[in-house]
Order: C-alpha cells, then sequence, then structure tokens
C-alpha cells in the first residue's frame, strides 16, 4: 500500500513595515510575483510616510479550486482568520465502525441532525492591530493589491466601521474560510480604480530577485513596471528586452549551452526566447506563442525543459505523486515546433509497409 501526504507551508517576507505572508504547497513562480508587490507596497508607504504594518496574506490556490478567480479581503485589526469544517458520524457495515463524512456547507448546515463542527485558527504573526489585505487566487494582480493598500490607509476609520464578517469556500466542500473584510461590493470597485498616485509608484522598476548572478555572463530575468512584467536578457550591465507580459506562471532559463529560456504566462502558454552573443550587436530571438493541449487547471506542481541534443527539448509536466512527468511534449526550436501528439507526429513520417 502506498499513502501519500502533505502539508501546505507559508512563506514569510518583510519589507520595511510590510510583512507578506504567502501559504502554497510548493515554490511556485508567484512567490517572486508576491515579492514584487511587497516592495512596491514598502515603496508607497515611503512615499506618503506611512509606517503602521501592514500584512498581505496571500492563499495560493495551486490546486485551483477557484477557477482562476481571485477573491480579495481587506480589514484593519488581527490577521486572525478561521477554516470551518462539518462533518457527522455514520456507521460503516464494512468497517463495523462509526466513521466520518463530510457535509457540504449551506445556511441551513446547523438544522442537520448529529453534525459536528470543527474550527481551526490561522495563527497570528504577532499581535499588533495593522491593515490585512487578504486574498485567495492563482494569480495575484499588482495593480490591484497597491489600489486596495492605499484605499486602507487614507480610509483607515471607515474601514474599520464598516467592517463585518464575511465567509469563502474552501479546496473541500464541507470547508470555508471565515473572517472579518469590508463589503466585497466595495472591494471589487477599488481594485478597479486608477490611483495616480499607486500609477506612479508602479513607474518604478522592480526586479524579480536573482540570486549571485554574475553579471559578465548571459543571464534572463524580468522586472515589474507599469502593472507589467518585462523578460530581458543581462549581459554585461546591459538589459536587451525580450517580451512583455501580464504574468508569468514558469521561468525556466537554461544557464549553459545551448543558452535559452522558456517562459510559461499560463500553465499551458509558452514562448522560447534566446540572445545571440556572436556579434557585439546582440539579436534577441523569440518563439510564436504555443499553446499546450492540457487543461489550464490540471494539478501542476512545476514545469521541467529537458535538452536532448541538437535543437530537441522535451517539456515535462510533474505533479507531487510521482517521480517522473505526467506528461511531456517533444519542442523542436530550428522549426519552432511543439509536437502536440507524438505518436501521431512519428506515424506520420513511418514507411508505408509493403
Amino acid at each position: 500500500m502506498i499513502t501519500w501526504a502533505h502539508e501546505d507551508q507559508y512563506y514569510t517576507y518583510k519589507y520595511d513595515n510590510v510583512t507578506i505572508r504567502f501559504k502554497t504547497g510548493f515554490f511556485f513562480e508567484e512567490i517572486n510575483n508576491v515579492k514584487i508587490v511587497g516592495e512596491y507596497v514598502s515603496l508607497l508607504c515611503d512615499s506618503i510616510h506611512y509606517d503602521k504594518p501592514i500584512l498581505l496574506d496571500f492563499i495560493h490556490d495551486y490546486g485551483h479550486t477557484y477557477q482562476g478567480k481571485t477573491f480579495s479581503f481587506l480589514n484593519i485589526g488581527s490577521e486572525e482568520y478561521e477554516l470551518v469544517s462539518y462533518y457527522v458520524q455514520r456507521y460503516d457495515s464494512l468497517l463495523k465502525e462509526n466513521v466520518y463524512h463530510m457535509v457540504p456547507y449551506s445556511d441551513s448546515i446547523e438544522n442537520i441532525k448529529s453534525v459536528e463542527k470543527e474550527v481551526s485558527v490561522v495563527p497570528k504573526i504577532n499581535q499588533q492591530k495593522k491593515i490585512v489585505i487578504r486574498q485567495f487566487g492563482f494569480h495575484f494582480d499588482i495593480t490591484q493589491t497597491l489600489n486596495l493598500v492605499y484605499y486602507a490607509i487614507v480610509n483607515n476609520a471607515y474601514v474599520m466601521n464598516i467592517s463585518r464578517t464575511d465567509t469563502l469556500s474552501s479546496y473541500l466542500r464541507n470547508m470555508y474560510y471565515k473572517f472579518e473584510t469590508v463589503p466585497s461590493n466595495l472591494v471589487d470597485s477599488v481594485k478597479s480604480t486608477k490611483t495616480p498616485i499607486v500609477e506612479s509608484i508602479l513607474q518604478t522598476k522592480v526586479y524579480r530577485e536573482v540570486d549571485s548572478v554574475d553579471r559578465h555572463r548571459l543571464y534572463y530575468s524580468y522586472y515589474s513596471k507599469n502593472g507589467y512584467l518585462i523578460i530581458f536578457a543581462g549581459l554585461h550591465d546591459k538589459e536587451i528586452t525580450l517580451d512583455t507580459l501580464g504574468q508569468i506562471y514558469s521561468f525556466n532559463p537554461r544557464e549553459y549551452m545551448p543558452e535559452s529560456l522558456f517562459v510559461f504566462e499560463t500553465p499551458n502558454v509558452f514562448r522560447k526566447y534566446e540572445l545571440s552573443t556572436l556579434f557585439s550587436d546582440y539579436e534577441a530571438r523569440r518563439s510564436k506563442q504555443h499553446k499546450i493541449p492540457i487543461n489550464p487547471y490540471e494539478y501542476i506542481v512545476f514545469v521541467t525543459i529537458e535538452w536532448l541534443g541538437d535543437d530537441i527539448y522535451f517539456i515535462n509536466y510533474n505533479h507531487s505523486f510521482m517521480m517522473s512527468p505526467f506528461k511531456r511534449f517533444p519542442y523542436l526550436a530550428n522549426d519552432d515546433v511543439l509536437i502536440e501528439d507524438f505518436e501521431s507526429y512519428i506515424n506520420s513520417y513511418r514507411m508505408n509497409e509493403k
């Protein structure tokens, strides 16, 4: 018998008075995105001389419970929130004992006979009263998050006055989150507002963290500006822009020959980039946009790029329950061809038997 177990973990980062708490199952590229958000919020606070604590609390929906949607909440106070579950015990004739069954959450759940309620509280970071921006989703928008922070700073008393208890369904049908927040219609309105000071802060370049980069050899990275992510190739302190994207799901640079970069904007959309350094006049190349025939809400833990030699690569999709990829797609760089069905591709070149 094989038994699998997994527990999500918290990644915490601090930028002056701003704390980032990111709950996820694995080290996704989205962590680098929220680090960029944290740096921008710190710049915003500096510009308006706000030094009270702020928590940006991100709960990463890497299992795609919300099918790409992001739910945002705002309150001022404690960062605590509850996770509530409901069960009933039923007799199992095979096991000859009572077993627990999940009870889907509904407004009438308290009327169900013998229902049992379990409440767990997410631990506090500290006892300080603070602005809390809590978001549940797969990707977190930089501009929208800054809008929420700025609104909370300039409308502090009003936010505290109108906050109330709200809930959000969780990844299991019998669970939901319970927390304090302002009404959802106000949150949606604030997220879509254009704020001059936020737009001004976003004009600053904020770079993805790059550990121990040798700037005398080719490397790939990206930075944020005006709410977009700009991918570049760096060499000898020069940056050559490769592309501008709205988000980055997976960033896969290859540091050794052949030096190249695969960037997935979403789990199933990618481009390949490379920079020719044979001449002093560098030439940047990028592939066409490829869409891989997988469900974008597939349970994927990470994407790896495997070079087989010449111009042949494997794009490997992995989840946490298998050592080998559960899906693999060949890519021919010189022809810029993604082979969606390898068996059909091979058979199309076979000689017909006589």
